[in-house]
């Protein structure tokens, strides 16, 4: 028997932020933090982060889950881009292979 089921895409939250992400620079972490980081973070664009280096130095602005899931790096990887809109930023990290 073939059960079909609806597809629905969520062109909002998480999910679409990563895979516009991963469209653009193929494997990436995206990691959501408040918009207050833009003061911080523009001049450090490729840079190389340890998941520690992260929550040392922006622990107190980045959310701690994102779409129901938690909100940090997981490996170390170099930021190649930060995304903003008027409430938060996006952090991109490529993994150091």
């Amino acid at each position: 028997m073939l059960v079909a089921s609806e597809f629905q895409y969520d062109s909002r939250g998480r999910r679409s932020v990563e895979y516009r992400m991963e469209r653009l620079h193929g494997r990436v972490q995206v990691v959501k933090a408040m918009s207050a980081i833009r003061t911080s973070v523009d001049g450090m664009i490729g840079l190389i982060f340890s998941p520690d280096d992260l929550a040392i130095m922006f622990g107190e602005v980045i959310y701690p889950d994102w779409g129901g899931r938690n909100n940090f790096l997981t490996e170390t990887g170099q930021l190649i881009k930060c995304e903003f809109n008027k409430s938060s930023a996006y952090l991109v990290f490529q993994p150091i292979e």
